[in-house]
């Protein structure tokens, strides 16, 4: 019997592969039918929405996208958008997670198709509520697809390749329908990030204002009364105040940059240091690493023991190229080797990428998950494959933070960009996002060689 595939994408993996889609169909079955036998397509989000409004560059494949002109379910809680009606189920699993997620305070899964969940704290005017028809979580769309003879390979970017990991947990631990042949997580929060803690809130926010101030050469070491000043002031929703209001400033200038969409991912993440369980960035928190229930500690206690996976980890985290590239006038002062109040531009640079690397990306968990102490000890003293990775990060997570754990011969490996940032991994605009398409295509042609071997 020919091995039918369906490959889905998560959150901007779809903006990486749409319009390479036969490229990546090719992999599998070839201008025809390969010897391997295997027909491969892409799935189609359409049929199961309730609504007919999508957003401008809305993409079928994408199976959790911001897809509706109202309501967004990037920020809906992972288990509610994988499991939805299913916690209906008679299954003990079930029940302790709806359990566990109460006694935080998550309203019932049912609340996030019928009303969403709004706050001010959200970057979005948009209700964190589910688009798909019938209370359908992630999970039953793709058991629907493997009842019409299709398993689903998973190709999930940031919080996407963590919502696919979950979805392999729940088909190889609690459902065990076969239902997913494969996951590929792109710039991932395999064990969270720092900017979804709220115990680092006193840190990022310190030292995102320590950043401004040394880019305009007001260095701690002359102006620390300045910034201490500034730390008493301004809280995280201060911060966010004035990040809303930069925001606006850039889309009434109608020009795309770097710095744009570093400035309305920063936004979406701040929304983590608030630890509100409504909030999927509430799942990214490490300090639940320790909870058995946690999204975090359950993919990374319970690896595929079937599905191959595998990582594309991101590492570029250059100041000099965010901010340049984004800014003719800084530009200019670079490219004529002017100073800004006395100072090189280069030098404050390499002020703001120290801070920020010490700063905002240094981890005040106080899990005691040996996975997760290991992925601190990566960070600080660098990855052992890797040369030049001691504190290594793409603005938004630690690249030893992306890394997964190798649990047997599936798992296809850990793949490192060094030309992706968090932002300028998802596009192809960019170096860094046509360099994740390459590792994609070569991670599916050793999915492609397993599936043929069986």
């Amino acid at each position: 019997m020919k091995t039918k595939i369906k490959i889905w994408t998560l959150n901007h993996a779809a903006s990486i592969i749409s319009g390479k889609e036969k490229e990546i169909i090719e992999i599998f079955s070839g201008k025809g039918r390969n010897s391997s036998g295997i027909e491969c397509t892409f799935g189609n989000r359409r049929k199961y929405n309730r609504t007919r409004r999508v957003k401008k560059g809305f993409v079928a494949h994408n199976l959790m996208c911001e897809m509706d002109t109202q309501y967004d379910e990037y920020f809906v809680p992972i288990p509610v958008k994988c499991i939805g009606k299913l916690f209906n189920q008679n299954n003990q699993r079930m029940e302790e997670i709806k359990d566990y997620y109460r006694s935080r305070g998550q309203q019932h899964y049912s609340y996030f198709w019928r009303f969403g969940y709004r706050d001010d704290k959200y970057p979005s005017n948009r209700r964190a509520r589910m688009c798909t028809t019938n209370q359908m979580g992630y999970y039953e769309i793709l058991a629907k697809e493997r009842e019409r003879g299709y398993r689903n390979i998973l190709i999930g970017y940031s919080q996407g390749g963590l919502v696919a990991r979950y979805l392999a947990w729940l088909d190889e631990y609690v459902f065990q329908k076969d239902t997913i042949a494969g996951v590929i997580t792109i710039s991932s929060p395999n064990f969270g990030s720092p900017l979804a803690n709220p115990d680092n809130a006193e840190n990022i926010v310190g030292g995102i204002i320590e950043c401004i101030l040394a880019f305009f050469s007001f260095y701690n070491d002359y102006y620390g009364d300045l910034l201490n000043i500034l730390k008493e002031v301004y809280d995280p929703e201060s911060l966010v105040r004035i990040i809303d209001a930069l925001m606006a400033g850039i889309q009434r200038e109608k020009k795309k940059t770097h710095l744009e969409g570093f400035v309305v991912t920063m936004r979406k993440w701040l929304g983590g240091l608030y630890g509100i369980p409504n909030n999927s960035l509430y799942d990214l928190n490490n300090q639940l690493m320790d909870d058995e229930h946690s999204v975090l500690a359950i993919v990374n206690r319970h690896p595929p023991r079937r599905i191959p996976y595998g990582s594309i980890i991101s590492m570029q985290n250059s100041v000099h190229d965010l901010i340049s590239h984004s800014i003719p006038w800084i530009k200019l002062i670079s490219f004529f080797k002017r100073n800004i109040l006395n100072r090189r531009i280069e030098e404050n640079y390499k002020r703001v990428a120290k801070i920020y690397r010490d700063r905002i990306m240094i981890e005040m968990s106080k899990s005691s998950d040996p996975l997760f102490r290991r992925r601190i000890r990566y960070y600080t003293r660098g990855i052992p494959e890797l040369r030049k990775s001691i504190k290594a990060h793409d603005f938004i997570i630690p690249s030893a933070y992306q890394m997964l754990e190798k649990s047997g011969n599936n798992f296809l490996g850990n793949v490192y960009n060094r030309k992706a940032d968090h932002n300028s991994g998802k596009s192809r605009r960019y170096p860094g996002g046509r360099e994740n398409l390459k590792h994609i295509k070569h991670m599916l042609i050793r999915m492609n060689a397993i599936f043929s071997e069986n």
